[in-house]
């Protein structure tokens, strides 16, 4: 008799998911979070296209994945909507978003400082 041995894993360990770590797990695509959402406010697409401003063919249309980079402000009107954050639907939608960056130090401190002469005199 030959039996394979079976592993079973513990649960919540990455091999309980098939070692695929939580951060690179399937994200949800924007019209799969679209129609989930959709879902859970029980409105149409017609609903939905009314009170955002699109055809009911556009909503749907996003929500299959055909329209995959809607407007910025398509997709605000769409979290307000919904409840959903904004950010997430952005990041889904695929739009980079640059971060704030901190200005240099020395621009920032003769701004900070413009009434100070730019040399100082020392003894």
């Amino acid at each position: 008799m030959n039996k394979e041995h079976t592993h079973e894993p513990r649960k919540g360990s990455p091999s309980a998911r098939n070692g695929i770590p939580e951060r690179v797990r399937h994200k949800p695509s924007l019209g799969e979070i679209l129609q989930a959402a959709r879902a859970e406010t029980g409105l149409s697409l017609q609903q939905v296209a009314e009170q955002v401003g699109l055809s009911k063919g556009g909503i749907s249309r996003v929500e299959q994945g055909k329209i995959v980079k809607p407007t910025l402000d398509t997709l605000l009107a769409l979290s307000e909507l919904y409840g959903t954050d904004p950010m997430r639907l952005i990041e889904a939608a695929g739009y980079k978003l640059k971060k704030p960056t901190l200005p240099d130090f020395k621009p920032y401190l003769r701004q900070k400082y413009r009434h100070l002469p730019k040399t100082l005199k020392t003894s």
